[in-house]
């Protein structure tokens, strides 16, 4: 994974929505967050539930694609929320919201967003040809290139990512190499 940015937001009234990072892309890929609720010096409340809410916006439009509600205990000051890996376009601008409780009114937060460019050793961009698909087919993808069982030929290093089923081929990742550098090639 690679960082793509990270945002510390100090004494945040959280006890509404506020958007604590903003993110554009500037190519495609597969996108991993992490948010830390509190800090040593400036604590969440607890006793309750929190949100995360993760946004992409492409122009003016933009949809909820994920929403985090961890139950934070009474006395918990600090807590990790981790956002699933998700397909995302070149252009697209992702951001992350949190809502806390009635007493959060001076809370740390620290985001952050991910580049996951590596799987299982092997680079794996977005396919340019998947583009237009779906945003649920992109998620599905993701998770399944995390998950699901893949095909491996080792004479030629082919990668072939199975859907749930373990049957159908979802994509294949074909390598080449030229000047000492491999390169996989979705198709």
């Amino acid at each position: 994974m690679k960082l793509l940015t990270s945002e510390l937001r100090e004494q945040q009234d959280i006890t509404s929505e506020v958007t604590v990072l903003t993110y554009s892309l500037s190519r495609d890929g597969l996108v991993h967050g992490r948010v830390q609720l509190g800090s040593t010096s400036s604590g969440i409340s607890g006793g309750g539930i929190y949100e995360v809410n993760v946004y992409i916006r492409a122009g003016a439009t933009g949809r909820l694609i994920f929403a985090i509600r961890p139950a934070v205990s009474a006395g918990e000051s600090i807590r990790f929320v981790d956002v699933p890996g998700f397909p995302a376009l070149n252009g697209e601008t992702i951001e992350v919201r949190v809502r806390g409780l009635a007493a959060d009114t001076a809370v740390d937060i620290a985001a952050r967003l991910y580049a996951v460019d590596v799987i299982n050793g092997m680079d794996v961009p977005m396919p340019a040809d998947r583009t237009a698909a779906s945003p649920l087919d992109e998620l599905h993808l993701a998770k399944s290139a995390l998950v699901n069982m893949r095909r491996h030929t080792v004479a030629t290093g082919v990668d072939v990512i199975l859907d749930d089923d373990g049957q159908t081929e979802l994509v294949t990742l074909t390598p080449s190499e030229q000047d000492g550098v491999i390169t996989v090639t979705p198709s």
